[in-house]
């Protein structure tokens, strides 16, 4: 179980933009929020150098618990996943420098946790960010960086309230039988 008092470093990776949200858990309270902004035409590499720089600031500066990261979207197209992957290895190293745990959240498990709703389009995280941290919010990457931050500590609540004899949450969805998915192509007879 994380300590009262509890930091957390939200972060929306990205090679242009990456948003960011500090949290002091109990009771949630907002320390810092932002967007790191990045060149477009500046070369990757250089951006990323950037990115570590920015987020080593950042860890120096506000000494998190823990980093929960928002994992990129694969529909969004493979060049853009790559890239977004590349910003969130770069938070992973600078993390890993500082000696400071990363959770890697999905982008509906985010959402889930901050509006009850896995599909929930950014204008909605942005407003329930807002009225859940009592936060005047105004950059969609900053609102899903604190969105990411807000759904680690639910999570680790949710581990807590669940107690050591119960499967763990990750665990706890392998062991609801949901169906199949509507949405899964359809087998063929005679095929594999």
């Amino acid at each position: 179980m994380e300590k009262a008092g509890t930091v957390v470093l939200g972060i929306d990776p990205g090679t242009r933009r990456t948003g960011y949200g500090i949290i002091r858990d109990a009771p949630e309270r907002v320390i810092a929020q932002g967007v790191i902004h990045l060149k477009e035409k500046t070369p990757l590499e250089e951006r990323l150098r950037l990115l570590h720089q920015e987020a080593v600031r950042l860890i120096k500066d506000h000494r998190p618990d823990a980093i929960a990261v928002e994992q990129p979207f694969v529909g969004k197209g493979r060049g853009s996943s790559i890239a977004i992957g590349q910003a969130q290895a770069v938070i992973m190293l600078s993390a890993a420098s500082y000696g400071v745990p990363v959770w890697k959240y999905s982008p509906s498990e985010v959402k889930l946790a901050v509006t009850g709703h896995g599909h929930a389009t950014k204008e909605q995280v942005m407003q329930m960010t807002r009225v859940l941290l009592k936060e005047d919010v105004q950059e969609e990457d900053a609102a899903d960086a604190l969105a990411a931050a807000l759904c680690h500590l639910d999570k680790q609540r949710a581990k807590v309230a669940l107690g050591p004899e119960n499967p763990g949450i990750g665990q706890l969805a392998d062991t609801v039988e949901l169906g199949p998915d509507p949405r899964a192509p359809k087998k063929r007879a005679g095929l594999l």
